[in-house]
């Protein structure tokens, strides 16, 4: 089984894209909290995913798999780095 990975980035209108690795179209929506919804929710329904979060310069500012039988629990993943 495959992770599929969900990369959040801010959009030009102060919003947030949400893409999935395994489909061609992707979604916006207003805020960081309905992108993290978003990734739970998927986890719920499908399966686990990679969370990753960058800013308006591309950097990883979260990273993290959900796990969807653990009830929306998000850890952060070990080993990969951070960058504020």
């Amino acid at each position: 089984m495959s992770i599929v990975k969900l990369d959040v980035t801010p959009n030009l209108r102060g919003g947030w894209n949400v893409r999935f690795s395994d489909r061609s179209a992707g979604l916006s929506v207003d805020t960081l909290d309905a992108a993290l919804d978003v990734a739970r929710h998927f986890a719920e329904d499908s399966h686990p995913c990679e969370l990753v979060v960058r800013d308006a310069y591309h950097r990883v500012v979260q990273h993290r798999f959900i796990d969807g039988e653990e009830s929306g629990h998000s850890a952060p993943s070990s080993g990969v780095p951070v960058s504020a």
